[in-house]
């Protein structure tokens, strides 16, 4: 079974502009490629899967959501170093 880490951010957004500042806040964290949960840093491997959903507002809604969810496998995060310690002797090229 493949582990996989996520990172989920819901924002429920009033405009268009919003939109867009939330977008590019994004771009410049994935690009900077860490992240800040609470406490806690996150640092994102070179490559990330990257969802967004919108759903526009409707009707009594006096909002709309953006939800931006970034995806990717533990070991991606890992150094050559790491890679090898992970692999069971038996299955090591060395």
């Amino acid at each position: 079974m493949a582990h996989e880490i996520k990172l989920c951010v819901e924002k429920h957004i009033t405009s268009r502009a919003a939109i867009v500042r939330r977008l590019r806040e994004l771009a410049d964290r994935i690009e900077s490629r860490s992240f800040f949960v609470g406490d806690y840093a996150i640092n994102l491997p070179d490559q990330v899967d990257f969802e967004l959903e919108y759903d526009q507002k409707t009707g009594d809604s006096p909002a709309s959501k953006l939800e931006i969810e970034l995806h990717w496998s533990p070991w991606e995060q890992m150094g050559p170093t790491g890679m090898l310690s992970a692999i069971p002797d038996e299955q090591s090229d060395s």
